[in-house]
């Protein structure tokens, strides 16, 4: 290995254990220093490998730390099947992003279709959610109330009618709301985008049910002012 020498076997044998202390993980190769170790590995390519419950493309160093935190859950059985290979996913965002990695000459559109109604849903919890409305189930019940909602989401919202929390505030005029919606109709007031348009004259509207309550008259025509 080296020329060290020492007449005390418990250094020497320490000394011996050091040689295999700092190895590559990649190619093994063996280094006295960890800073050594470390700095040759990056020398290496950066190896990827993709998530098989969600498709992101990971680091293999933050492969596992990545299943840790974002699916420690019980999986949920995967619906969006590959039809070129064996890779099945949870959402049709996460098999776009496998077709547009692995096999990106093709442009495959995925999605679930409602048997009761014909609405198509993006992935398999949108399904699920969508489901609770023909069937009227309302799984997630308020501790404080009787009330019960189809989603955890909702659940989360209403609690705040209890709580008085108000987590959404307005960065031109410090006012605070409970809930998003409101929230980002506030916003608009203030920046006068109008993202609902009358699908007759084309006018646009801060909010749906102006848009709705207009479209009712409309003729048509659009008025310029």
């Amino acid at each position: 290995m080296c020329n060290y020498k020492n007449k005390s076997l418990r250094y020497f044998q320490k000394h011996i254990n050091g040689h295999d202390q700092y190895k590559c993980l990649k190619c093994n190769r063996v280094f006295k220093f960890k800073l050594a170790a470390l700095k040759h590995s990056k020398s290496h390519p950066t190896e990827f490998i993709e998530c098989n419950i969600c498709g992101k493309q990971l680091k293999r160093s933050s492969f596992k730390n990545h299943q840790k935190k974002m699916h420690s859950e019980k999986p949920q059985e995967s619906i969006f099947k590959c039809t070129l290979c064996d890779k099945s996913y949870l959402c049709r965002t996460s098999l776009r992003n496998h077709y547009s990695y692995n096999h990106r000459e093709l442009g495959i559109d995925v999605s679930v279709v409602c048997d009761v109604c014909g609405k198509r849903l993006s992935c398999k919890n949108k399904f699920l959610q969508h489901q609770r409305t023909h069937t009227g189930e309302r799984p997630f019940g308020c501790s404080v109330c009787s009330k019960r909602f189809t989603t955890k989401e909702i659940l989360l919202s209403h609690t705040r009618v209890h709580t008085g929390e108000k987590p959404f505030e307005c960065k031109y005029c410090g006012k605070k709301f409970a809930h998003d919606g409101p929230f980002r109709y506030h916003i608009r007031t203030h920046t006068g985008e109008k993202l609902h348009n009358c699908p007759l004259c084309k006018k646009g509207f801060i909010s749906k049910a102006n848009m709705r309550i207009h479209v009712e008259c409309c003729d048509g025509i659009l008025n310029k002012v």
